[in-house]
């Protein structure tokens, strides 16, 4: 009898621009591990300084997170990042390093066991794991660009991060009707953090769901992502529950 080891997988060959292999049979693992293997790298392909990003918001002298808000000039440190032409993508950086300062790590820091890609040329995510069968595949050609790549982790990256956090916050979606009628008529600023951050009572599950409805995220969600590669045809995410 042939025994099939159900994995999370995440390949990822750009040629000369690198590549890498990570695999794990652990559905959390799995989850922390591929979005830890990205990391950054979609905006180091798009010229990006993500780490400078980090760093100035880390830096902020602000006892909270209102007070930080107020401090950040999004278009200057964007733009001294070199990302102006990704403002919206470069903005769920600074909310990842907001809520790390200020409300606490949400996915594990962790060293991704990577190996040299498997195979060529391909860019694909599958996973075939018990509660989560999903898969997100594309072929790279002479022709392909670093946005197309960057756009593509991009897209792993916030579906990893939303099957995550339906695990780790079982409340999300009460979360979620509560921020909404807290929040009604508020519009999407980075200022309007501050509002989020004092309803949610620093409770990180409420702030992340109060967040969301303004349209900000710790990594860039599909629709920001869809906008800010309005020429690519990205994959879609096709997924089902495996058969037992």
């Amino acid at each position: 009898m042939i025994t099939v080891e159900h994995m999370m997988r995440l390949n990822f060959d750009f040629g000369k621009n690198g590549g890498f292999y990570y695999e794990s049979a652990d559905m959390q693992e799995g989850l922390v591990g591929t979005y830890n293997a990205i990391g950054d790298l979609p905006f180091g392909l798009l010229g990006v300084d993500a780490k400078k990003i980090r760093g100035e918001v880390a830096s902020l002298s602000a006892k909270d997170m209102g007070g930080a808000v107020a401090q950040i000039k999004v278009g200057k440190l964007v733009k001294s990042a070199n990302g102006g032409e990704y403002t919206h993508l470069c903005e769920a950086l600074i909310v990842d390093e907001l809520v790390k300062k200020y409300l606490g790590e949400v996915v594990p820091k962790k060293n991704a066991a990577t190996a040299a890609a498997k195979m060529k040329g391909k860019l694909v995510f599958m996973s075939d794991l018990k509660d989560w069968v999903i898969v997100k595949k594309t072929s790279l050609t002479p022709e392909s660009t670093p946005r197309e790549a960057a756009a593509f982790l991009l897209g792993v990256k916030t579906a990893v991060l939303s099957k995550y956090l339906s695990l780790k916050f079982p409340t999300r979606a009460a979360d979620t009707d509560a921020m909404l009628k807290a929040l009604k008529g508020k519009r999407k600023g980075l200022a309007t953090l501050k509002d989020v951050y004092d309803v949610s009572g620093k409770d990180v599950c409420a702030f992340l769901a109060g967040a969301a409805l303004l349209g900000y995220s710790l990594t860039p969600g599909q629709n920001v992502i869809k906008k800010a590669f309005p020429e690519l045809k990205l994959p879609g995410m096709r997924g089902r529950k495996r058969k037992k």
